[in-house]
Formats: C-alpha cells, sequence, structure tokens
C-alpha cells in the first residue's frame, strides 16, 4: 500500500508472485491432508497393534543387527518429526 508510484508495477508482480505461491501452498497442504487420511485406511488393525509393539520395545528394534544403519537413519527422522 505504501510503495512508490513509480514502483508499483514491480510490487504488483510482486504481490501476484506471492499469492500465486500461497495458493499453491495451500492446495498441497490440502493434498497432503487427503494422501494422510487415505494412508490410515491401509493399515489393519492387526498391523497397527504389530507396529505399536515395536515402538514399545524401540530398543530392541534398535539394536537388532538386522537393522542397516540407513534405517536407523530413518528411524531417527520420524522420531525428530514427532
Amino acid at each position: 500500500m505504501n510503495v512508490d508510484p513509480a514502483n508499483r508495477m514491480v510490487a504488483d508482480s510482486l504481490e501476484a508472485d506471492w499469492n500465486a505461491c500461497l495458493r499453491q501452498l495451500d492446495d498441497l497442504q490440502q493434498a497432503h491432508e487427503r494422501q494422510r487420511q487415505n494412508d490410515r485406511g491401509l493399515l489393519g488393525e492387526e498391523a497397527r497393534a504389530r507396529i505399536r509393539a515395536l515402538a514399545d520395545d524401540f530398543r530392541s528394534v534398535w539394536n537388532d543387527e538386522r537393522v542397516e544403519s540407513i534405517e536407523r537413519k530413518r528411524m531417527l527422522g520420524l522420531i525428530s518429526k514427532t
């Protein structure tokens, strides 16, 4: 609103770009939420219970020799997101 009239076209262009980015962000957030809802339906109750049991015994999972270091890094990434 307080843009020098000589720079109004630049400000209009920047504002249009900003608004386009905000619309894109909103679209992506909505798509992400829809995907999360769809993903929740993929696991049955039995699978969820098994995953919870693994989470409760995280130390055993972490120290299992069959778990590769890349998987440990993924676990750390998932933990830090929660």
